[in-house]
């Protein structure tokens, strides 16, 4: 659906989409600028998304460093857990 998991990048983006259109209404100055500058932030948010995400997910797997391979490892272990029905949270405090 929507919201599964491996959707919540792109649902969130959108959300903060359909956020910036309201606060349009209400933002200083003229209104083209404010949605320039929303555009602008909206446009960062995927490779923000990607860079805490991986930060977050070295953390649970308790690697150190921020390498672009460690998040294949991440992802293989979420698709191992949801094939084997593990429990989120569980998992991850049995691997600390």
């Amino acid at each position: 659906g929507r919201y599964a998991f491996q959707n919540q990048p792109s649902i969130t983006q959108w959300n903060l989409a359909r956020l910036a259109e309201s606060l349009v209404q209400i933002a200083p100055g003229n209104p083209e600028d404010a949605v320039g500058k929303f555009v602008e932030i909206l446009e960062t948010f995927s490779s923000r998304y990607e860079k805490y995400f991986q930060i977050g997910a070295n953390a649970k797997l308790g690697l150190t460093t921020l390498e672009k391979e460690d998040s294949v490892i991440y992802l293989d272990l979420l698709k191992i857990m949801e094939e084997s029905q593990l429990d989120f949270t569980e998992t991850f405090v049995i691997l600390a």
